[in-house]
């Protein structure tokens, strides 16, 4: 009766051991299923084509005072050029110049000898203004050739990555285009579980300056 007794408690200790096992290394149960998807082989090349120096606004003669407004359509370089060619001195001609570019805000004062010329640049983005005023005196004449010149850029992005699924559920993933703290791009996919998948982009950019970029996976969705 010992014998038989020991022998049944054994078997109770041996199915509750397995049974433990059981739960802890069953099958996963459906709520607990979740997508895994990160962005591999990723490439991306930038190319930025800048332009020649070239005139977008010319006043072939000014005198005393004048105002300018240019709105920003294409990113670049936008320089205001005096020229004081018409001057015959001994005594140069006095600037006084006050504009914004962008966000910026500018005044200051500039003496132009006889026959010399001068220019301030400023880089600005696409929708940005540039625009104010300037006064002349002291010259003989007073009279300023001003022109805007420009060296505007095309700035693009392509890029390749693909979509690998590690996880147990399908997903919708969206995938970003980041650099600089700034998103350029973004787009979201569809990623079946264990699926790999190749995709691409192609942005333009407001601005002529070169970045480090990277594609980010930014949040996963179960579907």
């Amino acid at each position: 009766m010992v014998a038989g007794l020991s022998t049944g408690i054994l078997v109770a200790v041996i199915l509750a051991v397995v049974l433990f096992a059981g739960m802890r290394g069953g099958p996963i149960r459906p709520g607990s299923q979740q997508p895994k998807v990160q962005a591999t082989d990723v490439s991306i090349l930038q190319n930025i084509e800048k332009s020649p120096q070239e005139p977008v606004y010319n006043a072939p003669r000014v005198s005393n005072n004048a105002t300018f407004d240019f709105p920003v359509t294409q990113p670049g370089i936008y320089s205001l050029v005096f020229d004081n060619r018409f001057s015959l001195g001994p005594s140069p001609t006095k600037i006084s110049l006050s504009y914004t570019a962008g966000e910026k805000s500018v005044n200051l004062t500039m003496y132009l000898p006889a026959g010399a010329w001068w220019g301030i640049s400023e880089d600005l983005l696409v929708n940005q203004r540039l625009d104010g005023q300037f006064t002349l005196s002291g010259g003989s004449p007073n009279d300023i050739h001003f022109s805007v010149t420009a060296q505007t850029c095309i700035h693009t992005v392509g890029f390749s990555f693909t979509l690998v699924n590690s996880g147990t559920a399908n997903g919708n993933a969206t995938v970003h285009l980041q650099g600089q703290g700034t998103s350029y791009w973004e787009h979201a996919y569809f990623v079946a579980q264990g699926q790999n998948l190749p995709e691409s982009g192609y942005v333009f950019l407001p601005d002529c300056t070169a970045h480090n970029y990277n594609v980010n996976v930014t949040s996963v969705e179960k579907t």
